[in-house]
């Protein structure tokens, strides 16, 4: 016979064992949060800069190409990407298409007009709703644009995920 305040062995790994479960569960649910929230401000910041202007190399609000307003929203969210598109390819984690989230990033191959007609790798944030935000050289600002059109669907390369 044990003592009543104490447990036996098996009851004791029991108790550590959903002690341990319970913390490593509480800090996943955080860490969804987290991500949530990263994507929700990555989303946020692209569509503060709705209307900023194209400027072909730039990557602040004074003006934007495609990667540099990939590159600045996630940096105002507190990652640290590469500037171009070619940089933010190889950074991400590729996904289906069908998989696409908030805050993931769409690549296209453009023959863009306003560069002298050559052909580039273009990126955007997918922001929802079926819906990228990006900067348009063609448009000269940045633009939100339904990606489920012929148009974007024949030029899309890759979509590829930053944030787990």
């Amino acid at each position: 016979m044990h003592h009543p305040a104490i447990m036996p062995r098996s009851n004791v790994t029991l108790a550590f064992v959903a002690a341990l479960a319970a913390v490593v569960l509480a800090g996943c649910s955080g860490n969804t949060k987290r991500l949530s929230e990263a994507r929700t401000q990555v989303r946020g910041v692209c569509i503060s800069q709705l209307g900023a202007p194209y400027r072909y190399g730039g990557h602040a609000r004074t003006g934007f190409d495609a990667g540099g307003l990939v590159h600045f929203c996630y940096r105002e969210a507190g990652y640290e990407i590469p500037t171009y598109p070619e940089g933010q390819l190889r950074a991400g984690q590729p996904i289906e298409y069908s998989a696409i989230e908030r805050g993931d990033i769409l690549f296209f191959r453009l023959r863009q007009q306003a560069l002298g007609g050559d052909e580039r790798l273009h990126s955007g944030v997918y922001v929802g709703d079926a819906k990228m935000i990006h900067s348009s050289a063609d448009r000269d600002e940045v633009v939100s644009d339904p990606i489920n059109t012929s148009y974007w669907e024949e030029r899309l390369v890759a979509v590829v995920k930053i944030l787990p």
